[in-house]
């Protein structure tokens, strides 16, 4: 599995830096895929939304959440592959540009709310 560093290390901020520029430069490269204008309000929202996300499974990470983070950031990662799927082929013409970017929230919102329960579970099995 992954290598992660144990709770409260410096070196999640490395992998939570990592996350987010992964999460951006994919958003970005989906906009280019649909040979959509990107202006600046497409590049601020497309930071804060692969900030918020990153920070959302550092954090997690950060405090000791190994699985909520391996679970969250395998869902990024498919919600990705979705993302430039739905992008790739322009599945919805004239709506694939929204319906990509929903998809990708929809798919990492599960993704923490799964990472969540995952997390809790592993909690409980360790307890008894």
């Amino acid at each position: 599995m992954f290598n992660l560093p144990p709770k409260f290390s410096s070196r999640w901020y490395w992998i939570t830096g990592g996350v987010f520029l992964l999460l951006f430069i994919m958003l970005l490269l989906s906009r280019f895929m649909l040979h959509i204008a990107v202006d600046a309000k497409n590049v601020i929202a497309f930071f804060i939304v692969s900030f918020l996300l990153a920070v959302i499974a550092g954090v997690g990470g950060f405090f000791g959440g190994t699985t909520y983070f391996t679970v969250s950031f395998s869902f990024y990662v498919i919600s990705i592959i979705y993302l430039l799927f739905l992008s790739w082929t322009r599945a919805n013409d004239g709506w694939s540009d929204l319906t990509s970017i929903i998809a990708f929230l929809f798919l990492a919102g599960i993704g923490m709310v799964a990472g969540v329960l995952a997390q809790l579970v592993r909690i409980l099995i360790k307890r008894q």
